[in-house]
């Protein structure tokens, strides 16, 4: 209903039959974003999934931003301690790594 029978026909022949069923799968997602938002359709998914990685990528960098911190606190009041210990092999099982728990 949304994109008509006889252009997807067209649309459909003119694909080499590989390409076939991808190029239906991605025309029924356009039709149901069509039908969930006439205005903008898929482009207004792509949007809105394209602001949302905007925004998790800011929280991102701002939990790393804070995790270096709270690393530049903890460091210099271990004495090296933890560096020292992480450097030998973490304890018993060689390959683990020293976990310090973040002060409050």
């Amino acid at each position: 209903k949304v994109f008509g029978v006889s252009n997807i026909t067209k649309m459909l022949l003119e694909l080499p039959p590989t390409q076939r069923q991808d190029c239906v799968d991605s025309l029924a997602y356009e039709a149901d974003a069509r039908v969930q938002d006439p205005i903008y359709g898929i482009v207004g998914a792509v949007s809105l999934l394209q602001q949302q990685v905007i925004q998790l990528n800011a929280q991102l960098q701002m939990a790393s931003t804070e995790i270096q911190r709270l690393r530049s606190e903890i460091v210099p009041k271990c004495g090296g301690v933890a560096s020292s210990v992480a450097e030998a092999g973490g304890g018993q099982g060689g390959g683990e790594q020293l976990q310090t728990p973040l002060p409050a």
